[in-house]
């Protein structure tokens, strides 16, 4: 391990709250693709708050963006806290994978043991806050948290966090080499070694 070699590392960018409401978000996307051709983001998607017409104008992107699961309808923020593992499975196993990846993060970073166990259940993996890494290993199917093992920028569709690609374009825009390399988070997916 050196910083010579981090810098070298592929970026995992990705993005918070892809839905109807802040689709324009694909336009700055578009943007950073221009500037790095190759560029990859994951769009962590709210389910519910998409439509046929957006899914179908992100599915010829896919070899650059990749859509995860981001809750069911993220309001409340800590729905995850609210839902029955049962349900949420039967939410999960309805969805569409071949326009998501199995992948899921929970709106807010409200994890639980009930959201693993569902998504276990439905096969996915799970993106976690670092805080939440003593629950990775029972992650079936693998997690992500941003980790020191490689460079990762993570934002928002909208100007909730002081992360808001939007605003911060401009930066991101001269941030890196043409050259650069990127990853999905689905490309950075541990699975537990037993």
């Amino acid at each position: 391990w050196s910083i010579d070699w981090f810098i070298k590392q592929p970026i995992v960018f990705n993005v918070d709250d892809f839905c109807i409401e802040h689709s324009r978000c694909t336009e700055d996307l578009y943007k950073l693709k221009m500037a790095c051709p190759d560029f990859k983001a994951t769009l962590f998607t709210i389910p519910n708050k998409v439509n046929a017409r957006l899914l179908e104008m992100v599915a010829d992107k896919r070899d650059w963006l990749e859509l995860a699961v981001h809750g069911v309808n993220h309001d409340p923020l800590d729905e995850m806290n609210h839902i029955k593992a049962a349900d949420l499975a039967k939410f999960l196993k309805g969805l569409d994978y071949s326009v998501y990846v199995r992948g899921f993060k929970p709106p807010g970073w409200y994890l639980n043991r009930e959201v693993i166990k569902a998504c276990n259940e439905a096969g996915l993996w799970v993106a976690m806050h670092k805080r939440d890494v003593g629950m990775a290993p029972e992650c079936q199917h693998g997690y992500y948290t941003v980790e020191e093992r490689m460079p990762a920028w993570h934002g928002h569709t909208s100007d909730v966090c002081g992360n808001w690609i939007r605003k911060l374009l401009p930066t991101l825009l001269t941030q890196w080499k043409p050259s650069q390399q990127f990853a999905f988070v689905g490309e950075a997916v541990l699975v537990d070694q037993k």
